[in-house]
C-alpha cells in the first residue's frame, strides 16, 4: 500500500498541472508524410519516421518561445544517399503563432524558409507555410500535429517545386 501512495504520488508530480509556468524550449522530433510534385513530372509519395522522408522535412527542432505568442524553431537533419556517396544536411527556420498560448492545446500558423546542402554547395531553398496544434502531457512533453506547404525555389531540382506534408511531432518540454 505504502508502495502505490509513492507511485501515485511521484506521478502527481510529474503530471501536475503547470499553471502560470511556460514552456521556454522544446526539444522534439517529428515523423510524417506527404506528396511532392512538379509540372511534367510524376508525383512523388513519401513516409519517414523521423523525418517525413523528404530532404526538405527536417526531423529534428528545437523550438524557442520568444514570446508569449511566438514560437521560433529552428529545424535540421541529416541524410546520407549511397548513390550519390554523400550526406544531405538540411536546415529549416519556421516561425509560428500561437492562438492561446500557455495552455495546454493551442493551434498555430506559421511560416518557413530552408535549404539542404549535398557535399559541399547549398542545393535549393524552400520557403512555405504551417498550419497546426500542440498539446502538451504532464508538464513534460509536447505533441504536435502540423500541415505544411513548401515550393521550392528550383524547379529543376530535387526536391521538386511543390510538397505538402502532415507530421506529428513528440517533444521534451525544458522549462
Amino acid at each position: 500500500m505504502r508502495s502505490f501512495a509513492m507511485v501515485a504520488m511521484m506521478l502527481g508530480l510529474v503530471c501536475s498541472s503547470a499553471g502560470a509556468q511556460r514552456t521556454e524550449l522544446e526539444l522534439g522530433m517529428r515523423a510524417g508524410a506527404g506528396i511532392a510534385w512538379a509540372s511534367g513530372l510524376d508525383n512523388e509519395y513519401f513516409v519517414g519516421a523521423p523525418g517525413a522522408g523528404r530532404v526538405s522535412m527536417p526531423a529534428i527542432y528545437v523550438t524557442w518561445f520568444a514570446l508569449p505568442h511566438l514560437m521560433v524553431e529552428p529545424q535540421a537533419s541529416i541524410q546520407y544517399n549511397n548513390q550519390a556517396g554523400s550526406a544531405r544536411l538540411t536546415g529549416a527556420l519556421q516561425l509560428a503563432y500561437f492562438a492561446f498560448p500557455g495552455r495546454k492545446f493551442s493551434p498555430y500558423i506559421g511560416g518557413n524558409v530552408g535549404g539542404y546542402t549535398a557535399g559541399d554547395s547549398l542545393k535549393t531553398g524552400t520557403v512555405g507555410a504551417a498550419v497546426g496544434a500542440r498539446l502538451e502531457f504532464c508538464t513534460k512533453i509536447g505533441l504536435r500535429f502540423e500541415g505544411l506547404y513548401r515550393k521550392s525555389l528550383c524547379d529543376n531540382c530535387v526536391p521538386r517545386s511543390n510538397e505538402v506534408v502532415v507530421s506529428v511531432g513528440v517533444g521534451v518540454l525544458l522549462r
